[in-house]
């Protein structure tokens, strides 16, 4: 439905209060929808969030911020690796919510060693009428591919619940577009939907691109 809630919250030798405080800070920057999951949480259990110093989007990955003197960063699995941080302290739980569909955002601070603070648990409804779309589309003779950066495990749940064919998670912003040429090289016509910045290239790529109406500027422009 595009509405995600926060579902449950993993803390790591931090008080909840500057977690939740620290994590929405960071996210209040970003329009993406995981984020305002995170600052409505926030919001909900009256914690008062301020602007970040300073903010910097690493495409497909996470988000690296200045709040006050602490470094803090957010972000999926994989950059936290990138980041030297040890996230295994919560991969039982992580695994369980993936397996239920949701979506897992890691939070990290420090400068040059950095530290896990916690993870933010993310659900979102399946939007109604979405399993009988896909299997129109079928009976129409198409295929129909998702294309998420989400964890594979969570998007192998959400393709299974909807009936969609294939499932290509984990992908980075710019490889949405390499995706959608490779499908056009094996001889498909393709027709891209897409509602964000980073699906303007691969929108562009496709033989039809179709924008969400409440998509981003550039995303309709496309």
């Amino acid at each position: 439905e595009g509405r995600p809630k926060v579902t449950d919250v993993f803390i790591n030798g931090i008080a909840e209060e500057e977690f939740i405080f620290l994590a929405a800070t960071l996210e209040s920057a970003s329009s993406h929808p995981l984020a305002n999951a995170v600052v409505e949480y926030a919001k909900e259990k009256n914690i008062k969030i301020k602007q970040a110093d300073s903010l910097e989007i690493i495409g497909g990955r996470g988000i690296r911020g200045k709040i006050g003197s602490e470094t803090v960063f957010a972000g999926n699995k994989d950059f936290m690796r990138e980041l030297g941080v040890n996230e295994d302290i919560f991969l039982e739980s992580a695994e369980r919510m993936h397996s239920l569909g949701k979506t897992v955002l890691y939070f990290a601070k420090g400068d040059e060693e950095k530290e896990l603070m916690g993870v933010v648990v993310v659900a979102d409804v399946i939007k109604e009428g979405s399993k009988e779309a896909v299997k129109e589309l079928h009976s129409l003779g198409i295929d129909v591919v998702m294309l998420t950066g989400d964890n594979e495990r969570t998007a192998i749940t959400i393709g299974r619940e909807t009936g969609i064919d294939r499932v290509i998670a984990g992908v980075k912003p710019t490889d949405k577009e390499e995706q959608i040429r490779l499908l056009k090289e094996d001889g498909k016509k393709v027709m891209m939907v897409g509602d964000g910045i980073n699906d303007a290239p691969a929108l562009a790529r496709a033989d039809v691109g179709v924008a969400i109406g409440t998509g981003a500027d550039v995303a309709v422009d496309t």
